[in-house]
């Protein structure tokens, strides 16, 4: 059997299909890191590092929003990213929550 290289079996996927696939499955990623998170110590480590590029997604996308050029793709990832922070916010201890809302 010969060989194929990675790219090669990804080829008859449309590439911005592609790349919207492995973002909802990064922010599942990062919700499920967060819900986590509430046990450990390392792991809220991690989700602080995650913030500003969940963040920065949302910020990317605003424009299209506005414009209404939003692909519904797009329109799944920002929900996924909402609820990622209302899941962030709901698990903080009370004295943390006034906090995160800062964030």
């Amino acid at each position: 059997m010969r060989y194929l290289p990675p790219v090669t079996l990804y080829s008859f996927v449309p590439l911005n299909t592609f790349i919207f696939q492995m973002a909802i499955v990064a922010v599942h990623c990062a919700k499920t890191l967060v819900i986590a998170a509430s046990g450990s110590e390392l792991l809220r480590a991690c989700v602080r590092l995650l913030l500003p590029a969940l963040i920065q997604h949302i910020a990317k996308l605003v424009p299209q929003v506005d414009d209404g050029t939003v692909s519904e793709q797009q329109i799944i990832s920002i929900d996924e990213i909402w609820k990622t922070f209302a899941t962030l916010i709901s698990l903080a201890r009370d004295d943390q929550r006034q906090f995160s809302c800062f964030i």
